[in-house]
């Protein structure tokens, strides 16, 4: 297992601003994790490693570099029964030693910028969804193989594709989701809340996708949708054509009466 971070001056809306990205070698599964801040590198990595001996993969390998971070995850990996993992950092100065995850984010990046651009964000869009971004971002990666004939990372690793690869959405796209809660209200007011598709639920059956809410800045799960076949830029500026102006005239176009 190769493990890096990258620091992203934007905070997203959950409050993260640290990407850590975790490659495995030999299949090229990757796992995103969002933290707001680099301390948390030792329980993020605690969970996962545990995960994975549940799992029967356990980790037998972490490249890694010096930073502080780092260190104390393996302080703490070797004070609670793992002490089997041997790790490995990097000499000072040489990133290319740590290739194989230092290569991935410029890829994932590019692509996350290329995600942001078609779904129309503003600079403050950009920061708060930049966590679910690259979260789905590294998710579609999973999921293509690299050269024709060969077997997606996720197959490689888990013996079998996501479930939601058939049922693929845009990023940034706008829906209408059903709103349980209003069922007991009068009449007239609308069962459904306009929410954008930031990506899909790897624990839910097919079709079961991921919203954000953009009134709170929630994830919304559901499988009640209604899609506008509108990106957030699109659907932001539908909002803004259908806006009449009227000018506040002193005579307001009629003429006096004597």
């Amino acid at each position: 297992m190769y493990i890096d971070i990258t620091p992203i001056r934007a905070v997203s809306a959950g409050d993260k601003k640290n990407w850590l990205l975790i490659v495995d070698e030999a299949t090229d599964m990757k796992w995103p994790h969002f933290m707001s801040t680099k301390n948390e590198l030792s329980l993020v990595m605690m969970s996962f490693v545990r995960e994975m001996k549940s799992r029967g993969s356990p980790v037998r390998f972490v490249r890694l570099d010096n930073a502080g971070e780092n260190k104390g995850f393996v302080d703490k990996a070797r004070k609670n029964g793992f002490g089997d993992i041997r790790f490995e950092y990097t000499a000072p100065g040489t990133p290319k030693q740590n290739g194989v995850v230092e290569r991935a984010f410029p890829t994932l990046l590019g692509r996350v910028r290329s995600m942001m651009n078609q779904a129309g964000f503003t600079r403050e869009m950009r920061a708060n969804m930049w966590a679910e971004c690259a979260r789905i971002a590294t998710m579609l990666e999973n999921s293509m193989p690299d050269y024709v004939g060969e077997y997606p990372p996720i197959v490689k690793f888990k013996g079998e594709q996501y479930n939601w690869v058939y049922s693929l959405r845009t990023f940034g796209e706008m829906a209408v989701l059903l709103d349980n809660a209003t069922a007991t209200q009068d009449k007239l007011t609308d069962r459904g809340r306009v929410c954008m598709f930031v990506g899909y639920s790897d624990e839910h059956p097919r079709h079961t996708y991921r919203f954000v809410n953009l009134s709170t800045n929630r994830v919304v799960i559901s499988r009640d949708v209604k899609w506008l076949n509108k990106t957030w830029g699109e659907y932001q500026k539908g909002k803004k054509e259908n806006v009449i102006n009227i000018e506040d005239d002193d005579d307001y176009g009629y003429e006096e009466q004597n």
